[in-house]
């Protein structure tokens, strides 16, 4: 059997790690789902994600929620959007998105046509 699916949910990972898992998904693994709900992330392991999600051919489905993302690590995912067609379902609910990352989000949906839910719950302290 082969692995469709990974959830690491609340899980603390070094910025290697990211480098790890982000350059294993360039190389489209089977892997069509990858949950990381409420682990730390943060910007530069999304900015390793972002470059992932360039190359993957086959991850359709990204939780990312409650991940600590900012502005840099939204935005470095939206403009990746912008070169992924396989992507349908991405969640970024409650993490600080920051108008930087809005603009990425803008940016990246723009020539995306994949895509057909992203969730963004939970934004409501993010324009402090």
């Amino acid at each position: 059997p082969r692995l469709t699916a990974l959830y690491l949910h609340s899980h603390v990972m070094s910025s290697e790690g990211f480098s790890a898992l982000a350059k294993a998904l360039e190389e489209s693994p089977p892997l069509t789902l990858l949950s990381l709900k409420g682990s730390l992330v943060r910007d530069q392991g999304a900015a390793a994600l972002a470059s992932a999600l360039r190359f993957n051919t086959r991850l359709t489905a990204l939780n990312l929620r409650d991940t600590d993302l900012q502005g840099e690590g939204v935005s470095s995912l939206g403009l990746a959007l912008a070169d992924n067609r396989v992507l349908s379902f991405l969640d970024l609910s409650c993490n600080r998105v920051q108008p930087i990352g809005v603009r990425g989000l803008a940016r990246g949906l723009r020539s995306n046509w994949g895509l057909k839910t992203l969730l963004l719950e939970g934004w409501e302290d993010t324009f402090d």
